[in-house]
C-alpha cells in the first residue's frame, strides 16, 4: 500500500543531528489512521491463519499437542534447504504468510523464507544448498554457485505456517463427566 502526501514535507533539525519530518496535522492524522488500519488488517489475517493452524481451544488438551506438532514442523520448514514443497501441500499441510521484499536491492536470500511460483504454486527455499526448481521451472535457484533465475513479478516471498494434523477434540456434555 502506498501513501500519497498532499502537502510537501519539511525537515526540521533536532538535537544531535536527528531530523524530524514536519507536516500539517490533517496529513498526519490521515497517515496515522491509514497505518493503524493496515496494522489491524495484517493482525487479523495473521490471527486467522494461526487459528486455522491450531484450531483447538487453548483450554483443550489437544491444543498443547497441536502446538508441539506445529512448532516442530515449523522448525523443519525453517531448516529446509533441499526440498521444494508442491502446491498441493498449501492449505493442507501448511499455510502461507507473505513477506514484502524489495527486489530493487537484488536477491538477498533469507533462511526460512520461500519463493512461491505464481504459475505452478510450488514453494522453493530462498537459500538452497543444491539447485532447486519449481515444477514449471520458472524459479531456479542454486545459491552455492550463484545461479538464480526468476522474474520478481512471478514470485511471492513467503514464510510457512505449519498446520496441526488434529483439530479440536469433541467437547463432552456436562452429564458425560459422571
Amino acid at each position: 500500500m502506498r501513501f500519497q502526501l498532499d502537502a510537501p514535507l519539511r525537515c526540521a533539525p533536532l538535537k544531535r543531528g536527528v531530523r524530524r519530518i514536519d507536516m500539517d496535522p490533517e496529513t498526519r492524522r490521515k497517515l496515522k489512521k491509514a497505518g493503524k488500519a493496515e496494522i489491524e488488517r495484517q493482525s487479523s489475517e495473521l490471527h486467522a491463519q494461526l487459528e486455522e493452524s491450531n484450531p483447538a481451544d487453548i483450554g483443550d488438551p489437544q491444543w498443547a499437542a497441536n502446538y508441539r506438532e506445529v512448532t516442530l514442523k515449523e522448525k523443519e520448514y525453517k531448516k529446509n534447504r533441499s526440498r521444494v514443497y508442491p502446491a498441493s501441500e498449501v492449505g493442507v499441510e501448511l499455510l502461507l504468510n507473505p513477506v514484502n521484499i524489495d527486489w530493487s536491492r537484488g536477491y538477498l536470500p533469507v533462511q526460512g523464507y520461500y519463493l512461491q511460483c505464481k504459475s505452478c504454486g510450488d514453494l522453493v527455499p530462498m537459500n538452497p544448498v543444491v539447485k532447486l526448481t519449481c515444477s514449471c521451472e520458472a524459479i531456479a535457484i542454486s545459491s552455492n554457485i550463484g545461479e538464480i533465475s526468476f522474474e520478481p513479478h512471478m514470485v511471492v516471498a513467503t514464510k510457512l505456517i505449519a498446520k496441526a494434523s488434529h483439530g479440536q477434540t469433541k467437547q463432552k456434555k456436562w452429564w458425560q463427566f459422571w
